[in-house]
């Protein structure tokens, strides 16, 4: 699994009979481990984990990495990225509708505490404030520690600009969990608006009945 890039879930291969290579984000509220399915894209994300659950003859590992937006403290962001990643993984297992074919040990977890790797590649894309060469520098500076980083962007410009990357960017970077499925897949994945669509009507008839 890479970091988060901010890219959407592309296959590597596809066509019948084929490997492939399946990425899904899924994104947590700010302070929280457990997964709103409400929330940003997580409930688009988990119509097409079922779709690969469902269709996949074979899985052949998950990794999960798990993840808190900078701004915390890093002990309390260990906590929150390590426990955002065992609640993905409950989420998976919960979706198997196969314990045999997908069982936690084909899962593998990766929490990293703080995504700063994602908040530069965020900042690169669409920060383009007059400062932006300033946040730049700080970010990508190899010879200081994570607290240091902090804590310059911090003062950078009374705090004002460390307010904008918390409010503009940090949201994508809270425990975003990025989950790479190998697969064996036989039907190829419906356009995800098609899959919530049918998902949604679903929901609709069943609360029509009641």
């Amino acid at each position: 699994v890479a970091a988060y890039d901010g890219s959407e879930a592309v296959p590597v291969e596809q066509g019948r009979d084929s490997s492939k290579m399946e990425r899904f984000i899924l994104h947590y509220r700010v302070n929280e481990t457990e997964l709103d399915e409400t929330y940003m894209s997580n409930r688009e994300q988990l119509h097409k984990i079922r779709h690969y659950f469902t269709h996949s003859p074979r899985i052949d590992s998950v990794t999960i990495y798990s993840w808190a937006s900078p701004e915390g403290g890093i002990k309390f962001n260990t906590y929150l990225s390590r426990e955002r990643g065992r609640t993905a993984k409950d989420l998976l297992l919960s979706l198997s509708p196969d314990s045999a074919k997908f069982n936690s040990g084909k899962i593998k977890l990766s929490p990293v505490a703080e995504n700063w790797e994602g908040l530069e590649k965020l900042v690169e894309e669409r920060y383009f404030r007059h400062d932006r060469d300033k946040v730049l520098k700080i970010l990508r500076a190899k010879d200081i520690g994570d607290e240091t980083r902090k804590w310059r962007l911090q003062q950078l410009n009374e705090g004002y600009t460390w307010k904008i990357l918390i409010r503009r960017y940090m949201p994508e970077l809270r425990a975003a969990t990025w989950i790479c499925v190998w697969a064996e897949v036989i039907d190829p994945l419906p356009e995800v608006a098609a899959i919530v669509a049918q998902a949604m009507a679903e929901e609709h008839a069943v609360a029509e009945e009641e």
